[in-house]
């Protein structure tokens, strides 16, 4: 029989359950309604309001004024409001903040799928989305693991996304655009382990994205206020045509701003045409420098009237720089790819680069690759390039399409690892790293066709002839290793079968994965007959060569 005990913890878990729900907002509502489908409520507020841990707040198509919210769900039970398409909050919170989201002293909470729109004037409009926790009175009163995600924000008076005192914060797939007075994405005050992923910043009067610790905000007598942001992932973000002021300010601010952020990763981030510094790890308002930070797979093409393409800096001490395309259209001597202090030479690791070969070294230009190799120690590997190689590596410069282009210098051209830091495991897209014979460098890997061998765009006899002749053998993507196990072997004969005929436009997109089928098609029955024609051949090579038959895949495998 079940225990007195027992049933009272089942209906505290089965109540704790009932009152998770799922709510509606429409223009067309009434705040006396029931917040169903079919008694929707009216306004924003009021559902944050009412909604609690563990509810959904469905947001209907329409124009709405912002909401304020104080309180938030849990790790197992987030609260999560959900715009569909055509819902925008075009006005800040009725009586109180200039605000289109204000979440504050909340954690557990996502915000998805807003159009949010400012009126382009810092005094009538400051954040679109704004989300802080207490870093001033209370211990331990962070704000927590609140996601704000596949919003667009546009023409906010200052800024499009800002948070203070947030730890685990996720930023991704966001569109912020246009802050008329600041930065499009602003991560500040004490705060570990952000994600900034996936985002398309443009068009922000100063930073795109800007990260400050900020020592001099909060009290530091509380624990985790120590102006520092540290492990932040911030990649796969397109950042462009930011820096460049507005009626409200002269401009400037990196497209990503890194002031006392630590331990953190800059990764397959795609920027151009910005107009002040690209990547910039210093240290001005932070509590501390910006050491131990990785710079890897960024394509960066700075504007005409820009900064340098990467600043280190301000003690920012055992940085590594590896696997980036860095370039500055701005033609003067004194502006270039990497500057360095030489505070922030210690423990300096850069290598496997694209560069500009124009640099700066402890405050004095240094305009030749070879003088910064001696000046650093760094880039012994790394490559100089002029404006015209600089085009040729992409598929269309002319339209900002940075993905490689067939013949780009960039393919192949990287590693996996520098120095302790790793390579990422797939580029801006998501597509794998790697896909040829070594990574790619920049923020994009050239897309071959799962058994392309011969990187022709083609998965065909020809691709399957190279796999035969290194058969059994030890191999790369390009002699038949197409499961990049560092062996020739039946493995890779079943990727080819499966993607056997598949054709692509030059590093275009994928066709879809084909699933694996009990008879083949007549273009994968001909690879069979001819695998099954080759084996016998395998199996004489490899007894001839290697004394092991578990190299030799048994008939049985193929039915």
């Amino acid at each position: 029989m079940m225990s007195q005990r027992s049933v009272i913890i089942g209906l505290f878990l089965w109540g704790g359950l009932a009152r998770a729900g799922t709510y509606y907002v429409s223009p067309t509502g009434s705040n006396t309604g029931q917040g169903t489908a079919a008694s929707p409520w009216l306004t924003l507020q009021y559902a944050a309001d009412h909604a609690s841990a563990g509810d959904t707040v469905n947001v209907l198509a329409g124009d709405y004024a912002g909401f304020d919210l104080r309180h938030g769900g849990t790790a197992t039970n987030p609260l999560t409001f959900l715009a569909q398409p055509g819902a925008t909050i075009d006005r800040v919170i009725p009586g109180g903040r200039a605000d289109g989201i204000n979440i504050e002293n909340a954690s557990y909470v996502t915000v998805n799928g807003f159009t949010l729109l400012g009126t382009g004037n810092p005094a009538t409009s400051e954040a679109g989305i704004r989300v802080v926790g207490d870093g001033f009175d209370s211990p331990n009163a962070f704000s927590r693991g609140v996601v704000v995600q596949n919003n667009r924000v546009d023409q906010w008076g200052k800024w499009g996304i800002f948070t203070g005192f947030s730890d685990d914060l996720q930023i991704l797939n966001n569109e912020a655009s246009r802050s008329a007075q600041q930065h499009g994405i602003y991560v500040s005050n004490s705060a570990d382990r952000p994600i900034i992923r996936g985002n398309r910043v443009w068009g922000n009067a100063a930073a795109g994205i800007h990260m400050n610790g900020d020592i001099d905000t909060g009290n530091t007598a509380l624990p985790g206020v120590d102006g520092i942001i540290s492990n932040a992932v911030v990649e796969k973000n397109v950042i462009y045509g930011n820096g460049g002021g507005s009626a409200y300010t002269a401009g400037g601010g990196s497209a990503i701003n890194a002031d006392g952020v630590q331990n953190s990763v800059f990764r397959n981030n795609l920027l151009y045409d910005n107009h002040a510094t690209g990547i910039a790890l210093f240290q001005i308002d932070g509590g501390g420098p910006s050491s131990g930070d990785t710079v890897v797979n960024n394509t960066v093409v700075n504007a005409a009237n820009s900064r340098y393409a990467l600043l280190v800096a301000n003690g920012a001490v055992n940085s590594t720089l590896f696997n980036n395309i860095v370039y500055n259209l701005n033609p003067s001597l004194t502006r270039g790819s990497i500057s360095l202090d030489a505070d922030a030479l210690p423990g300096f690791k850069s290598d496997y680069n694209f560069l500009d070969p124009r640099f700066e070294a402890s405050g004095v230009p240094v305009n030749s690759l070879l003088l910064w190799q001696t000046a650093t120690g760094g880039d012994a590997h790394s490559t100089a390039i002029n404006l015209a190689q600089l085009k040729a590596l992409f598929k269309d410069y002319a339209n900002n399409d940075y993905a490689l282009a067939k013949t780009s210098a960039a393919r192949d051209a990287g590693v996996a690892s520098l120095g302790g830091a790793t390579a990422p495991a797939d580029d801006l897209r998501g597509v794998l790293r790697p896909m040829g014979n070594a990574y790619d460098v920049g923020a994009y890997e050239y897309r071959l066709l799962p058994a392309d061998a011969n990187a022709d765009d083609t998965v065909d006899v020809a691709d399957f002839r190279i796999l035969l002749a290194n058969y059994g053998q030890p191999g790369d993507f390009a002699h038949g290793d197409f499961n990049h196990d560092g062996r020739v072997d039946f493995a890779d004969f079943q990727i080819l079968e499966r993607s056997f005929g598949e054709t692509q436009a030059a590093g275009g997109p994928l066709p879809a994965t084909p699933s694996i089928v009990g008879v083949p098609e007549p273009t994968s029955a001909a690879v069979l007959a001819l695998a099954l024609s080759a084996l016998p051949l395998c199996s004489r090579r490899r007894r001839k060569n290697i004394e092991s038959t578990e190299l030799h895949p048994t008939p049985g495998r193929l039915q």
